[in-house]
């Protein structure tokens, strides 16, 4: 089994999640951008079974499609009603379809090819400092997440405040060389050094990405403690619901409110405790594992 995905970045939820099946259960990928049309075809007709991430990748499915693949949507997409089309016409071929948040399953319910599979983090052992209070952004560092306007709108406002950005991208380039004693990119970085920044200097994670199916660096977040400031999206209500925290507005209208809205030490210990405290009573780590043995069990 082997996995093909578009992009050849290092961060993003297609790329963590097929890095998390290559060390976990020795299950390699492809990269669309990596590897010519050739090599990638030469996979589809070879290879026994074969995981394509998100849809842009799925649609090589069509080269095979009598064996037994798997199909994992990680977002909406860009046209989420053209990607909604082309999802029902690949669960006409032989496969399993994965959707990695209730809130993308909610749109395909009917297809029993079609299964819920939540994505989970993978962090442990994260203990924050008390009198931490910067942020932190870890992903793709791209426009469909909003990180240009996250970086821009820290300068513009002169936010006093720490915001520690990582991952690489189209617009790591673009910002690296500005200078800016508050915005510190840090580039792609090992998970390890990502925790250590973390643990020593951070107590917020903030996203402007406005197209999410469930954020694997928001799950990272919340496993290790850090007040989420995220956008309000349908697959990020439980933000609000469930943990109480307020949302950022699709305006942007209350985003400075929330960044300024300094807790006391007592207050965010708080609340990285109880925020660690719910989302580690949460399962699908141990659901995601037991459905990856299986599948490769049953190849």
């Amino acid at each position: 089994m082997k996995s093909i995905l578009y992009s050849n970045k290092s961060y993003g939820g297609a790329e963590i999640y097929v890095r998390t099946l290559r060390n976990d259960f020795n299950i390699d990928f492809y990269s669309i951008k990596s590897y010519n049309f050739f090599k990638l075809i030469h996979v589809c007709f070879f290879e026994k079974s074969i995981v394509f991430h998100d849809v842009r990748a799925a649609l090589f499915k069509f080269t095979r499609p009598f064996k037994n693949d798997k199909i994992v949507i990680h977002g909406p997409g860009k046209n989420p009603r053209l990607i909604k089309v082309i999802v029902i016409l690949l669960s006409f071929t032989n496969c399993e379809i994965i959707m990695v948040s209730k809130d993308l399953f909610s749109k395909f319910n009917g297809s029993k090819k079609i299964i819920l599979l939540e994505n989970s983090s993978n962090f442990d052992n994260i203990n924050l400092k008390l009198n931490s209070f910067d942020f932190i952004y870890f992903g793709r560092l791209e426009p469909s997440k909003g990180c240009d306007i996250l970086i821009d709108f820290w300068i513009n406002k002169k936010i006093n405040k720490n915001l520690h950005i990582i991952g690489d991208g189209s617009l790591y380039n673009k910002y690296k060389n500005k200078t800016n004693l508050n915005v510190i990119l840090h580039g792609p970085l090992e998970q390890s050094e990502i925790k250590k920044i973390i643990e020593n200097n951070c107590a917020y994670y903030i996203s402007l990405s406005f197209r999410e199916g469930l954020s694997l660096s928001l799950l990272e977040a919340l496993s290790s403690g850090l007040i989420p400031i995220v956008a309000n999206i349908p697959s990020q209500k439980f933000i609000s619901k469930k943990y109480g925290f307020k949302l950022i507005e699709e305006n942007l209208s209350n985003l400075e409110d929330l960044i300024n809205n300094n807790l006391s030490h007592v207050k965010i210990k708080a609340k990285c405790e109880e925020t660690k405290f719910l989302y580690k009573n949460n399962n699908t780590n141990d659901e995601f594992k037991k459905y990856w043995r299986k599948a490769l069990i049953q190849l």
